[in-house]
């Protein structure tokens, strides 16, 4: 019953929403006052989370604390008291600076994807019945089990070394320059990715623990060569990952004491000894541990002023519209159609070249957002933006209750974890296309395996 009412609740809510933006009613709020409504709207969302007994860390709910972050970290940074900088405007890459009108369209869309995707929650409450005992399991020998994981924690110690050589030769930059440079070429990171997908869901669903600990503690080694490079998305996920695993993969309950706790050590990691073990170029060292705390949080949320950059353009790659969700379209459309200049690789390539082309070849960037993807497929129509994010909702609240039931489910759920929380900040197509993988080789696996039975 709780759950028809929260559903009501914040049906009703998109409702006025989407009335008002038809309307075009405008607000004319202070960085303060948007941010205390975004606050005002999270009490509401938790109070009717805790009171449907929703669990704090499931996929769900650490994916939803990702868009807080990544996206609205602007509003968080200046309730803690950071006023440097106005949460509406952009003074890197490319100068913008909001006005009201502006700002409230904005807000109009990020406040949709939020009541939307708690519709998409309360929606799947409703229509899935949540699995919390495996009705599956995988056997594979140790001997096996530890051949897998030596080759695996070679590959690892080989590619950290590499990665912290080429980062101290060449540079955080440089690298990104030479590859946001160069044409369009098949990615065989692809199958680095899809391998890695797998090898974690195949120790994390076995039933040795110690093997699958060892496992976990590489996979972690392997992160923090990225984060030495300067990147702490990376890092951040696999953190998460953590929590969600040793909780039994979300199922269980954790105290929100608990919760408060994990979350505050990963910040306070990240405001500190990440300074000292990165070779990313940054201007904080001069700061204190507060204010770089107040800055942190506020640098986390430019993606939302990414996300209003990338609805100023409407000429995207047509690729990159079938490669988010099938994989090989920018391979065939490459070959067999029109070579893809650099900077048309992807959504994300295309922004930031038309923004600033000189920035861009030096290894610059904005970045990509989550609803910039969205928004693209809904060619900035409301009903259907929020229609999508509330069926994304949908799907990863399905992830989550069926990873117990379905073998293949659990393979899905497991491996691609990481990428889809880190969606907030990245773009479809690091995810996407990783399930249809997993969907196609699973399903060929069992076909091959038949027929020799």
């Amino acid at each position: 019953m709780n759950n028809i009412i929260s559903l009501t609740l914040f049906s009703i809510l998109l409702f006025i929403l989407a009335i008002s933006y038809v309307l075009g009613v405008s607000f004319f709020l202070t960085d303060y006052m948007w941010s205390v409504s975004l606050i005002l709207y999270l009490i509401l969302v938790y109070s009717l989370r805790y009171a449907n007994g929703i669990n704090s860390i499931d996929f769900y709910s650490l994916f939803y604390i990702s868009i807080l972050v990544f996206i609205f970290g602007r509003f968080f940074g200046v309730i803690l008291g950071y006023d440097k900088n106005p949460i509406f405007q952009l003074d890197f890459f490319v100068y913008r600076s909001l006005n009201d009108f502006e700002k409230t369209k904005l807000m109009y869309y990020s406040y949709a994807g939020l009541i939307s995707l708690e519709i998409g929650l309360y929606i799947s409450r409703l229509i899935f019945n949540r699995e919390k005992e495996f009705c599956y399991k995988i056997n594979l020998s140790k001997r096996s089990l530890y051949i897998i994981l030596f080759i695996y924690i070679l590959y690892t110690v080989i590619s950290l070394f590499f990665q912290v050589q080429n980062t101290i030769k060449y540079g955080y930059l440089d690298q990104l320059a030479q590859s946001q440079s160069s044409d369009y070429t098949f990615q065989s990171g692809t199958i680095i990715t899809l391998t890695s997908a797998f090898l974690i869901s195949l120790f994390c669903l076995q039933d040795n623990k110690r093997i699958t600990n060892i496992f976990l503690l590489f996979l972690g080694l392997n992160t923090i060569s990225v984060l030495v490079m300067g990147t702490r998305g990376a890092f951040i996920c696999y953190l998460l990952f953590l929590i969600w695993y040793y909780n039994d993969f979300g199922f269980k309950k954790v105290n929100i004491a608990k919760v408060i706790i994990y979350f505050s050590l990963i910040f306070l990691f990240l405001n500190t000894i990440f300074y000292y073990i990165t070779f990313r170029e940054n201007d904080e060292n001069a700061l204190n541990i507060y204010q770089r705390m107040g800055k942190f949080i506020y640098d986390q949320g430019v993606t939302l002023m990414v996300f209003n950059e990338s609805t100023y353009y409407n000429d995207y790659p047509i690729h990159q519209y079938f490669q988010n969700f099938i994989p090989g379209s920018t391979f065939i459309y490459n070959t067999f159609y029109h070579n893809i200049p650099f900077y048309d690789k992807t959504f994300v390539t295309h922004l930031n070249y038309y923004s600033n082309p000189g920035l861009f070849q030096l290894g610059y960037g904005l970045g990509w957002a989550f609803f910039s993807d969205i928004y693209i497929y809904s060619s900035g129509i409301l009903a259907f933006y929020i229609l999508y994010i509330v069926l994304f909702s949908i799907f990863i609240n399905w992830l989550q209750f069926n990873l117990k039931r379905s073998l293949l489910v659990g393979i899905m759920t497991i491996g691609t974890f990481m990428y889809i929380i880190y969606l907030p900040r990245s773009y479809l197509a690091t995810a996407f296309p990783l399930l249809v993988y997993i969907f196609v080789i699973y399903y060929s696996y069992r076909l091959v395996f038949k027929r020799k039975k």
